[in-house]
């Protein structure tokens, strides 16, 4: 027995050596680890080491316990053991967490703490184990161990600061970036390797939610994955040349044009055309995109870790691992704060065509970010019908949604699959919870309502109902005109937004008798899907240089835009319907309808065969009607909102007179509202009665004083009554409040230069252009100003940027023709017409909501 003490006695003082060296290594180590911030140099070298020091501190951390507690488990010092037992139970769970880390790739936290101050404690435990089990505790050996520890930390960091940057991080040349018509700018103005913008996988090891989301997303499928992108492209593609191309490359395929392969005309079969807006593609984004949109971005090669795209594994093991330790570098790199702000979001949702593709002119394009810069949800302007609600695009179209994410934020990520109107593209890819979630995206985007009826009644003026109830009576036969209000309530921009000239959203009207008997309609599908072609739409509508509607997106033949009705947040459009007032009791069911793409480019994309796209109901109202005379019941108490919506409509239509009567109407029944009042101000400028105009601005001053609305309008009621200074210090009020209001710099610009105060209207003005570098008033007024200031070069380039932008007179020429030639855009462009109810053609149906599994 005494032969076997000796024996473990031996083994547990070898053990004891070996555990000492290998403490005061690990602490020089971990010294070291825990004060590099970025993972350059010998990081990853002692990082690997780390792990193999912690796993043969573990095994002789076992060896050294047990033969200590053989020899000493009856040793007279019972605090001293006892503490020796805590040494013992806390480096034990420094080493399960660590070997838990390691399985783990030292991606959990919470084992990462563990880990640090179960050994940190281990080693305060073990000081005071030697304090308790010595009469005289000098701890010499303790100390040489972190003297030396200290030595090594030095010479570590000694190297660390001498340690030549490896051929392996420095930059490889490139050849220069040519982007053709993209405004797509590389940093150092060379090309980029596809693996600096590739490799969704890799950020899939650690964000996998975050990357299953993206798989389900427009972003992911933007490419020539995209088969609606990839026809309209083909149709490009037979008449521009590739560095005209590159217009679409900056935004659809920037992996393909950041890595040159859009010097020649790109197919789907080519390697990378299906890599969509890549994980890196927006968080390579290196600034915060410039406010001319046509992809206006500033992209790096991202600064990985070493080892990154390494062969070996374990050196992209630990290149992973690097990450979770040191996430400074990588959050600088791949989350800096513009991707957090609206701003990044412009470079690709503000679109023009410029004169180089179209051969013609400057013709603005898709541009979601400008209006919601102007909307309440941007919160950057006084002109708005509603007080504002600041939202980021981020708010809406990602949005916080739960998940267990090494970049969760209290328990939720940001949704990156992007949310939208888009149900085309899940449709197609049959990818039902996608569509599910777009469909959800829409729900209670915009609102319908019946704001008046007029009845006509035989040798006088018409009967007019304003904000009728549910139920209305109609003589048989008297013609009837029925407006109704569409309301944009949460779109944070235009609605319908994005790529307006392929999107339908449109009314659908149908009258029904008590038997469901369809009396007259408006709005249905004929036999092939095709939507009506005298419907309601909420669209645009492009032409080409001939006067031909462009029905395939073929926007490098846009000569101009004949009509683009849309609605702004927290505006209303009017549409008036007109039908014959049945001769029994019936039913008029109105919704508002939305799909992604018109049937006929569907069958271009898809073929003749090609399923119908979803169509999504957006808003819906009825009202039912009985024979009798109709009473002029005026509005309910409650009505105040609807009456302020339909206000809003008419005078955005141009009718002020209708408008003045619905806003006086909301104005009895919301008193303490200031918003009516400056309808009717809006209406009385609109009609230059400058004295009703102050008049209702002083009222809703009276009820919101200093509100940044009423200053805006008396400033133009000073402006128009010729008192400058008057204008600038109520525009001042108005600017207080929203500083980037571009129209009110506008105004504080022109009223400055009537006052002669020249070098203050270019400031203003200089002001408007880093809003809006479009703007064809600054321009003009610039040119003016430094044209009497005698600086030729300045007044030049003005001239220059105003007319590019401005419109030509021979775009009318064929905005008329196409009016001429087709009475449907006829209709559409006139923001008056009248929608006649008519009996429906056979085989036309209703629109029906998808099949979605729950």
């Amino acid at each position: 027995m005494k032969i076997k003490l000796k024996q473990i006695h031996r083994l547990q003082r070898a053990a004891g050596v070996v555990l000492g060296v290998l403490v005061v290594l690990l602490i020089a180590d971990s010294a070291f680890l825990a004060t590099a911030a970025t993972p350059e140099g010998l990081v990853a070298p002692m990082l690997r080491l780390h792990l193999v020091l912690g796993a043969s501190l573990c095994a002789v951390v076992a060896v050294f316990v047990a033969g200590h507690f053989v020899i000493h488990r009856r040793h007279r010092n019972a605090r001293a053991r006892k503490i020796g037992l805590v040494v013992a139970a806390l480096a034990g769970l420094g080493c399960v967490a660590g070997l838990a880390l390691w399985r783990d790739g030292g991606q959990a936290r919470p084992l990462v703490l563990a880990h640090e101050l179960a050994f940190v404690t281990a080693i305060a435990a073990y000081v005071l184990h030697r304090v308790r089990a010595l009469a005289t505790p000098a701890l010499k050996v303790e100390w040489i161990g972190a003297g030396v520890a200290l030595v090594m930390l030095g010479g570590i960091w000694a190297a660390q600061l001498w340690w030549p940057t490896s051929a392996s991080e420095a930059p490889s040349p490139r050849a220069p970036f040519v982007p053709g018509l993209a405004q797509t700018r590389t940093v150092d103005g060379h090309l980029l390797g596809t693996e600096d913008l590739a490799n969704p996988e890799y950020c899939a090891q650690c964000h996998t939610e975050i990357a299953a989301r993206w798989e389900s997303s427009a972003h992911r499928v933007s490419s020539l994955n995209d088969p609606f992108y990839a026809a309209t492209l083909a149709v490009s593609q037979g008449h521009k040349t590739p560095d005209q191309i590159k217009f679409c490359g900056g935004c659809h395929d920037p992996l393909l044009l950041l890595t040159g392969r859009m010097d020649t005309h790109p197919k789907p079969e080519d390697p990378d055309a299906d890599a969509g807006i890549t994980c890196l593609a927006c968080h390579a984004i290196v600034e915060a995109p410039g406010r001319l949109g046509n992809g206006s971005y500033v992209i790096a090669a991202p600064e990985h870790y070493p080892g990154y795209a390494s062969d070996d594994p374990s050196e992209r093991e630990t290149s992973n691992r690097l990450i979770q330790s040191k996430p400074a570098k990588h959050i600088a790199s791949f989350a800096p704060p513009h991707l957090r702000s609206s701003q990044i979001c412009a470079g690709c949702h503000k679109a023009h065509i410029p004169p180089e593709l179209n051969d013609h002119r400057w013709v603005p394009g898709q541009n979601d970010w400008d209006a919601w810069h102007d909307s309440g949800a941007g919160a950057n302007s006084a002109r708005t019908f509603y007080p504002p609600k600041a939202k980021r695009c981020q708010d809406c179209h990602m949005p916080r949604i739960p998940g267990d994410d090494p970049a969760a934020r209290d328990g939720t990520v940001t949704d990156h699959g992007f949310p939208g109107a888009n149900t085309a593209l899940p449709f197609v890819q049959g990818d039902e919870q996608w569509q599910a979630r777009n469909e959800a995206f829409l729900d209670g985007v915009v609102s319908v309502d019946v704001g008046a009826i007029e009845v006509g009644v035989p040798g006088a003026e018409p009967l007019r109902v304003m904000a009728p109830g549910a139920s209305l009576a109609l003589p048989p036969g008297a013609p009837v005109t029925l407006d109704l209000s569409v309301r944009n309530r949460r779109s944070g921009h235009l609605f319908p937004g994005g790529i307006s000239d392929l999107r339908e959203a449109w009314l659908e009207l149908t009258l029904t008798d008590e038997h469901g008997e369809v009396l007259a309609a408006s709005g249905w599908l004929d036999p092939r899907g095709k939507l009506d072609p005298d419907a309601h739409r909420w669209n645009t509508t492009l032409l080409d240089a001939k006067g031909e509607p462009l029905t395939v997106h073929e926007v490098e033949d846009t000569y101009v835009v004949l009509t683009s009705r849309r609605i702004m947040l927290g505006a209303s459009d009017v549409v008036r319907v007109s039908f014959t007032a049945p001769n029994r009791a019936a039913r008029l069911s109105v919704r508002v309808l939305h799909r992604k793409f018109p049937r006929d480019y569907v069958e271009f994309v898809l073929g003749e065969d090609a399923p119908r796209m979803p169509i999504t109901p957006l808003a819906t109202t009825q009202i039912a009607f009985e024979p009798g005379p109709t009473i002029a019941a005026a509005p309910g108490p409650d009505a105040g909102d609807r009456l302020r919506a339909l206000g809003i409509a008419y005078l955005l239509r141009g009718d002020t007179t209708l408008a003045r009567v619905a806003a006086s109407a909301a104005a009895e029944r919301l008193p303490a509202d200031p918003g009516p009042q400056l309808d009717l101000a809006r209406a009385a400028l609109a009609d230059g009665a400058l004295a009703d105009a102050e008049a209702h601005v002083r009222a809703a001053d009276g009820l919101a004083p200093g509100h940044p609305t009423a200053a805006w309008l008396l400033a133009r009621i000073r402006a128009a009554s010729g008192d400058h200074a008057a204008a600038l210090a109520a525009l001042e009020v108005a600017l207080a409040v929203f500083p980037n209001d571009r129209e009110l710099l506008v105004m504080k610009g022109e009223s400055l230069f009537r006052l002669e105060r020249d070098a203050e209207a270019a400031a203003a003005l200089t002001a408007v252009l880093a809003i809006d570098p479009e703007h064809l008033g600054a321009h003009a007024l610039l040119t003016r100003i430094y044209t009497d200031s005698g600086d030729q070069d300045a007044a030049e380039r003005h001239q220059r940027a105003w007319d590019r932008h401005r419109p030509r007179s021979e775009d009318s020429v064929v905005t008329e023709r196409a009016r001429r030639e087709d009475p449907a855009l006829d209709r559409r462009a006139n923001l008056q017409y009248v929608l006649p109810l008519a009996p429906v053609p056979e085989g036309w149906t209703r629109a029906t909501r998808p099949s979605l599994e729950p």
